[in-house]
């Protein structure tokens, strides 16, 4: 999935943005990576059977990655790649943020 987003907003903000989790399945962590090529940031995590990619492609300021507890229906332990943007000035001109998403699961 690509998302572009238009940001027209006249006030400081921060936005977030994230991917689906993965489970921590029998309390094993996803192999996650993070790479980076041509100024464009991504990340991979990795469990068996499924592995999902974000990269940062355009606008974005980082991307991260987070394990939570209790927001995953299979595993009480999950772990999500996220990007973040942060504007602390007001009144900025329109900017393009561009996101791409990928799963791929293979059961």
């Amino acid at each position: 999935m690509i998302r572009i987003d238009r940001s027209r907003l006249a006030f400081e903000y921060e936005l977030t943005l994230g991917h689906f989790g993965l489970p921590h399945i029998d309390g094993v962590e996803p192999e996650v990576r993070k790479i980076e090529k041509g100024g464009i940031a991504g990340m991979t995590a990795t469990i068996p059977g499924r592995r999902v990619a974000l990269i940062a492609y355009h606008g974005w300021d980082n991307i991260e990655v987070r394990s939570h507890v209790d927001r995953n229906a299979e595993a009480s332990e999950s772990t999500v790649l996220y990007v973040q943007k942060k504007r602390l000035q007001k009144n900025l001109p329109m900017e393009l943020i561009i996101a791409i998403f990928v799963i791929d699961c293979h059961r």
